[in-house]
């Protein structure tokens, strides 16, 4: 992953970037008190510019420009204020810590300054830290070891957080823990400390005995409380070191990389794994400091050039993008992603030619090595899903974020009436009740194909689905019944004298018979015929076979026989009935048959 330069403007400045609930992203520069441009201006000011990240060239809108009477030597802009766009703090040069509304300065209000404390410090407020937690702290170093705590709100009252170091030095930096409010630690001639506010004194010292590292900046880790990173800037150990103050007998790692002092760090807040060094080599290196393996640390380096860089900011709403600012009066902004444009500094040469006339230039601006190209083992953190939400069934929600441990479910109604009818069926399902609920959803449908299809699921769930099943497709028991009544009645029956006679002559004419089995003589007495057959009337039994009449069962109704009623009874069940038909048009087999299926009392009648 290359990193390219997004924008730049040409300002020797401290800078700050806007809280990350601002939008669009702002950055606030202000005057160093370090470095001197080329035409060596003295004067203090305060710059607030928009990205104007439309624009694919490398210039920034100017967002508001306020005269200051003193130059920066720190600057933080904090989203904790009471307006939405935050507080600037100013540590300067006049022994005061100044504190600026920033929408008032955009919006060119005369009463942008909230508070200052001229006169408060004994020198230059040197550094300052804001607290991440509440909004009204704001921790300050200045020169003789002095470490105040400022309540914006009431100034009057300054905090020591402790007793005073007896070192005779300035404090090079102040920084609160991010996760802990009443933490700071401070840097003082190689020294750190940590102070804890509630107990108003300092807790612990952290110091390098076998390296003789001199510390000169802290950072705090932002993932893990206990955990900070001491750079130093001295040329003899030009690296940083990363210290916990459970195991604070020696440094957990020791970043080396650099050839000369380093002069500013930076922790990126979205991902604890990247972490910015700047030094006076002139390299702005990119490292994890939670790489395992020993010489994977360094990920990256920023295009850089024959000058070092003095302060930078780690971008709080867009977290790819870091500021940068460099000793030959550039403010630069690089991104991670690889977008943007080429760095070009042909122009820095002309400009200082022209304060220094007759003194030669090189033809040739000189460029600095190439730099290493990122390369992350793993996407940064601030890609990953912050949040997300899955549908289940039953309208159910199902979601989560990265601030909780728990996943909520909650109940989501679009359509009412699909809701009710939901609740209906899952009572329908506990009791259950299926044939009352299937009644009224064939009573509410509007389809008439709707209407059916329900009546026949509902008819599963009738005390008589088989009778239910007749109803519906037109063959009410009640209905056949009222057809096959006044037939029955006409029924002549049987000759019950003849028939006896008949089967009589089953053992007198066994002879004569042979050929006959007894379903065929069955039939035959049935009939009225005679099988009394001589060898000259014999037939063969394939003629007798086709000489039989075919009878073929229809549901319509006819006059000139009962086979539509006889199958409407079968229909709905009623054998009974249908033997009786069958005798009433002679079709003695099939009223046997249908008797010996009913059962033995319909078929000894």
């Amino acid at each position: 992953m290359n990193k390219m330069k997004v924008k730049e403007v040409s300002e020797t400045a401290n800078v700050a970037w806007s809280p990350s609930d601002v939008y669009p992203a702002y950055l606030a520069c202000g005057t160093s008190a370090q470095q001197l441009d080329a035409s060596f201006n003295t004067s203090s000011t305060l710059r607030i510019y928009d990205l104007n990240i439309g624009q694919t060239n490398l210039d920034m809108k100017l967002a508001a420009s306020v005269e200051l009477p003193a130059r920066f030597h720190a600057l933080k802009w904090s989203g904790l204020g009471g307006e939405r766009t935050g507080l600037i703090y100013g540590g300067c040069e006049n022994k005061a810590m100044y504190v600026y509304d920033a929408s008032k300065l955009m919006n060119k209000a005369p009463d942008y300054q909230v508070c200052t404390t001229e006169g408060l410090h004994s020198g230059p407020v040197l550094t300052l830290s804001c607290n991440y937690m509440k909004a009204n702290f704001v921790a300050c170093g200045s020169s003789d070891s002095e470490v105040t705590v400022w309540d914006i709100t009431n100034l009057s009252a300054p905090i020591i957080p402790g007793k005073k170091l007896s070192l005779g030095a300035n404090v090079s930096c102040v920084e609160f823990n991010r996760q802990v409010e009443h933490i700071f630690a401070s840097t003082c001639a190689g020294h750190c400390v940590v102070w804890d506010l509630r107990k108003q004194t300092s807790i612990m010292t952290i110091s390098d005995t076998v390296s003789r590292m001199k510390a000169s900046s802290i950072i705090w880790n932002p993932s893990v409380a206990t955990q900070l990173l001491l750079a130093s800037d001295d040329d003899t150990t030009p690296w940083a070191q990363v210290w916990d103050l459970r195991y604070a007998t020696s440094s957990l790692k020791t970043l080396e990389g650099h050839q000369r002092g380093i002069v500013k760090t930076a922790w990126c807040v979205h991902d604890g794994n990247l972490l910015i060094t700047a030094a006076k080599d002139n390299k702005i290196c990119v490292w994890n400091p939670n790489a395992t393996e020993r010489g994977l640390e360094i990920v990256g380096e920023f295009p850089s050039y024959n000058q070092w860089c003095f302060d930078m900011d780690w971008g709080q709403r867009d977290p790819s993008l870091v500021a940068v600012s460099s000793v030959d009066g550039c403010v630069s902004i690089y991104s991670l992603l690889g977008s943007g444009q080429p760095p070009t500094q042909s122009d820095k040469f002309s400009q200082i030619a022209d304060s220094f006339p007759g003194m030669e230039m090189p033809a040739v601006a000189p460029q600095g090595a190439t730099p290493q190209p990122i390369r992350l083992r793993n996407p940064p953190k601030w890609f990953a899903r912050t949040a997300g939400a899955s549908f289940a069934f039953g309208g159910r929600l199902l979601s989560w974020n990265n601030q909780s441990k728990s996943v909520e479910i909650a109940q989501v109604v679009t359509e009412q009436a699909l809701v009710e009818r939901s609740i209906q069926l899952e009572a329908a399902l506990s009791q259950p009740h299926f044939a009352p609920f299937c009644q009224a959803k064939a009573e509410a449908a509007f389809q008439p194909s709707d209407q059916i299809l329900w009546q026949y699921i509902g008819a599963n769930f009738d005390s008589s689905p088989r009778n239910k099943y007749m109803e519906l497709l037109g063959y009410s028991p009640t209905q056949v019944s009222t057809k096959i009544h006044p037939l029955i009645s006409e029924t002549e029956g049987f000759n019950a004298e003849f028939l006896a006679d008949k089967m009589a002559d089953l053992a007198t004419n066994e002879g004569s018979t042979s050929s006959l089995d007894p379903s065929e003589q069955f039939e035959m007495i049935a009939s009225g015929q005679s099988f009394d057959k001589t060898p000259e009337t014999e037939v063969s039994e394939t003629e007798a076979e086709a000489s039989l009449p075919i009878i073929q069962l229809e549901v319509e109704e006819k006059e000139e026989n009962n086979h539509g009623l006889i199958t409407q009874a079968l229909l709905v069940g009623d054998l009974e009935s249908a033997v009786e038909l069958c005798i009433k048009d002679r079709i003695h087999p099939h009223a046997l048959i249908l008797a010996a299926q009913a059962g033995p009392e319909l078929f000894a009648k």
